[in-house]
């Protein structure tokens, strides 16, 4: 699966990376569009930015996600070992559905917003497998 680094010049290839790793997933079948996907995000935050970081992602980031239909459903925060400090997956109704949030404007906005606080982003489109946590 394709991974995106945090660079403010790599969103239309973050994107790119996303729909190829979509694919390889998901070959088109009939029934792809009825299956729940998981956005699986991944980054450390910026040394110095947590407090900024935070009241950020509680006042634009978790409601911008579900104005874009993405359904917050998990939050992860290391504290202490190796890995990436947070951990964020949302879920949408379809890889359809997915592909067309990752490409409009408010996502890209969204997107580029939340590179001001963090570091070491990567991301993955997994198919859900309607357990509570899954990597």
């Amino acid at each position: 699966m394709d991974s995106c680094r945090n660079n403010s010049n790599s969103f239309p290839s973050a994107i790119q990376g996303l729909v190829t790793a979509q694919m390889a997933l998901f070959p088109r079948q009939g029934s792809v569009s009825a299956n729940m996907v998981r956005l699986l995000m991944q980054w450390d935050i910026k040394m110095g930015r947590e407090q900024p970081y935070f009241e950020f992602v509680m006042r634009e980031f978790a409601p911008g996600l579900t104005r874009l239909g993405i359904e917050p459903a998990e939050v992860w925060y290391t504290i202490y070992g190796e890995g990436p400090q947070m951990l964020t997956i949302g879920e949408v109704p379809s890889l359809e559905r997915l592909q067309e949030i990752l490409a409009s404007p408010a996502w890209k906005e969204l997107y580029d917003k939340l590179m001001l606080y963090v570091t070491n982003y990567r991301a993955k489109v997994v198919e859900s497998n309607q357990r509570s946590f899954q990597l």
